[in-house]
């Protein structure tokens, strides 16, 4: 009764996991309106690619009020080629996103 309830439970797991995966990697951003960019604090580009080796840059941070604004944050970030991008949860309804 035991191994079969842990082979049931295993099997739902792995049908959420399979679920999960394939629902993250259909899924698309909604492109930035001009509307959104105005919105979200001004990011500067990143900066240009060279062949020597650069020291990580520093982190910038930005606090929004909203998770929606904190998405749209993440995704224009994205777009403007950030690789290294963070989103922490500071409370109160205060989210903090940090890129380099």
């Amino acid at each position: 009764m035991t191994l079969t309830l842990i082979l049931a439970i295993a099997a739902l797991a792995a049908c959420v996991l399979c679920a999960t995966a394939h629902t993250v990697a259909v899924a698309e951003p909604a492109p930035l309106s001009a509307d959104d960019t105005q919105r979200l604090p001004m990011i500067p580009p990143p900066p240009a690619v060279s062949d020597e080796p650069t020291p990580p840059a520093e982190w910038q941070v930005a606090t929004v009020s909203t998770l929606s604004e904190a998405e749209d944050l993440l995704d224009l970030l994205e777009a403007r080629g950030f690789a290294d991008r963070e989103f922490f949860v500071m409370g109160n309804s205060t989210f903090a996103v940090r890129w380099r």
